[in-house]
């Protein structure tokens, strides 16, 4: 799209009645989010690839929690237990 036919950042928040320093507060906020789980994904990735088998996941929570567990995650626990 040709710059002459873009919006301005000034007028998309117009329309949708946003305050601009709201807009960059939230952008920013998004931007810097930092994901307080990293370190268990990369583990739980780890234990599922080892679960693989002919190109598919075959662990999965009941296999990996307690593999976790060994690895020295301990502050996952299931929301719902039956």
């Amino acid at each position: 799209m040709p710059k002459k036919e873009r919006y301005g950042i000034g007028e998309l928040l117009k329309t949708i009645d946003l305050k601009r320093p709201t807009y960059y507060d939230e952008r920013k906020r998004i931007i810097n989010k930092n994901d307080k789980y990293a370190d268990a994904k990369v583990v739980i990735k780890k234990i599922a690839e080892k679960g693989k088998w002919r190109g598919s996941y075959t662990y999965g929570y009941r296999r990996i929690m307690p593999l976790l567990e060994k690895a020295g995650i301990t502050w996952l626990k299931p929301l719902y237990v039956a």
